[in-house]
């Protein structure tokens, strides 16, 4: 798990830790991020986070499109999938109520699993 570094949550430049993703992402195949900080703002700072994740997610999926990808929160799904471009699904699987999986209609390669915050992920998506 990456955690958001301190710098990054408190605004600063989020490159750095971008390039270090994309090489982490290189080497391993996979990556998982998070914010790991309370929220100590508020509407604008969220909507700062959400963005942030939101263009770091792009960036990764730009160097090299996973098979897979799951995200956490509906204002941050709602974000990253805007940036990403993506708006037409076909879901596949509901993993468990609120907890849903979808293809991207236009690679069906690529899923989606996308959580509400508020929602338990399931004792078996990550089987």
């Amino acid at each position: 798990m990456h955690t958001m570094p301190t710098d990054v949550f408190e605004g600063g430049d989020y490159s750095p830790w971008s390039k270090e993703l994309m090489m982490n992402y290189n080497d391993t195949g996979s990556i998982a991020l998070a914010v790991g900080h309370r929220s100590k703002g508020g509407k604008n700072f969220a909507l700062r986070l959400r963005n942030t994740m939101a263009e770091l997610v792009y960036k990764l999926i730009s160097f090299a499109a996973p098979d897979e990808v799951i995200i956490e929160g509906g204002a941050t799904a709602f974000a990253v999938l805007k940036r990403l471009g993506w708006s037409s699904f076909v879901i596949t699987d509901e993993i468990t109520p609120g907890v849903v999986r979808m293809a991207l209609e236009e690679d069906p390669r690529i899923h989606i699993t996308v959580k509400p915050g508020s929602y338990p992920w399931g004792e078996h998506l990550f089987q």
